[in-house]
């Protein structure tokens, strides 16, 4: 790879959530923060990085012509390409690789439904992530943390300094995502996230400061804290 060349960047959305945890009988990505579903927010939001010039958005064969119809609508500087998702979310995020231009430099990985990730943190992402291989967001605890046995018992107490919440976007060089996913689908490794899958194969991962902002909607409480931050954004504080 030049590293002087300017970095070309894909962006893989896993949008295959059903909303159970939101009770709202809808997918989450679909539902409306001031009048626009969630998913075009988080779209939105990544087109505003300039290095990305391919979306991608793995999602249930069903909720595909919802989503067309939600981009079709909008005048995009990138129209997202919806692809059919696997059974879990490393399935969904390998079939949407798949479709990534093979000269891309750098693939990241986003939640659908974390539609107000700052442009500063997807910047840091994609240009760590070009300069060791993989980069991912995150922010320090706050509080303790422990581990605690299926029955309620704590085991322990791992120092606070070195645990962080991880975040999306997830970024990494093309070949060595392509690799890792290959590599845990072909030996029935799932991992909890991207990052996981790429050190499995040997490859540190470099964590990079996150924002309180980048909140992934999962609960009702999350859409009322999502409203917040909307209208935070509105007056330019954001």
């Amino acid at each position: 790879m030049d590293k002087n060349s300017p970095i070309r960047a894909a962006f893989v959305i896993a949008a295959g959530g059903t909303g159970t945890r939101m009770n709202a009988g809808a997918p989450k990505q679909f539902l409306e923060i001031a009048g626009k579903p969630i998913i075009l927010h988080t779209v939105e939001a990544i087109a505003s990085l300039e290095a990305v010039d391919q979306i991608i958005i793995a999602l249930p064969m069903e909720h595909i012509p919802q989503a067309e119809a939600i981009f079709i609508r909008q005048s995009l500087r990138i129209r997202p390409q919806c692809v059919i998702g696997g059974d879990h979310r490393q399935a969904s995020v390998r079939n949407g690789c798949a479709c990534v231009h093979p000269d891309t430099d750098v693939i990241l990985v986003h939640d659908a439904v974390r539609p107000f990730c700052p442009l500063e943190v997807m910047t840091r992402v994609l240009e760590t992530a070009w300069e060791t291989g993989a980069a991912v967001p995150g922010l320090p605890a706050t509080e303790t943390i422990q581990r605690v046995s299926r029955d309620g018992l704590i085991l322990e107490t791992p120092p606070r300094e070195e645990l962080y919440a991880i975040q999306t976007p997830q970024g990494f060089h093309a070949g060595l995502l392509l690799e890792a996913l290959d590599s845990a689908e072909a030996e029935g490794f799932h991992g909890t996230d991207e990052s996981s899958a790429v050190r499995r194969i040997g490859h540190t991962v470099t964590v990079v400061p996150g924002s309180p902002d980048n909140i992934k909607i999962t609960r009702p409480m999350d859409m009322e804290l999502a409203q917040l931050l909307f209208s935070k954004r509105q007056g330019n504080q954001f």
